[in-house]
């Protein structure tokens, strides 16, 4: 009897909201790239208040390729900007969904690589949009693993 290769998934959600006070005149958040929706960059996704849902399902391979493990991933980016005249829940969602694969060998120097192919609906009019992107992720340093009490944070 042959041992059947276990298979192994996780799953992420994370949502960020982002409400400024006492801000600068001229100052705004955005939900372009690493801001919120990654790989979607514009102006028009500028605005004073911001909610960010991101939902992420990994499924890790069994098999190594000389030395290379994989991990196949799908994603969700969900984002709403606020204008300055309008309730954030009135404006817009703008969304990314995307499908990749990360390729890691433990015994290189390099990096995790990142192969990912987005789709990105309702993006605005004259919306930059990466529809395949090549990457790396760097490795994780933590901390710690005690989570903070929410607090106040300089406005970015």
């Amino acid at each position: 009897i042959l041992p059947v290769p276990v298979i192994s998934a996780l799953s992420f959600i994370s949502f960020n909201y982002l409400r400024g006070y006492n801000r600068y005149p001229g100052e705004f958040v955005s939900i372009s790239n690493n801001s919120g929706i990654t790989g979607l960059s514009s102006t028009s996704l500028r605005g004073k208040d911001k909610a960010i849902l991101s939902l992420e399902s990994v499924l890790f391979s069994p098999y190594r390729v000389f030395g290379f493990r994989f991990a196949f991933f799908t994603g969700l980016d969900l984002g709403i900007i606020q204008d300055e005249n309008e309730k954030l829940f009135d404006s817009m969602m703008y969304s990314g969904i995307n499908l990749g694969v990360r390729i890691r060998n433990d015994q290189l120097v390099f990096d995790t690589f990142v192969i990912k192919l987005a789709f990105y609906p309702g993006r605005p009019s004259g919306a930059h949009a990466e529809n395949f992107i090549i990457d790396h992720v760097p490795g994780l340093r933590f901390i710690d693993f005690f989570p903070d009490k929410p607090d106040v944070v300089d406005y970015q």
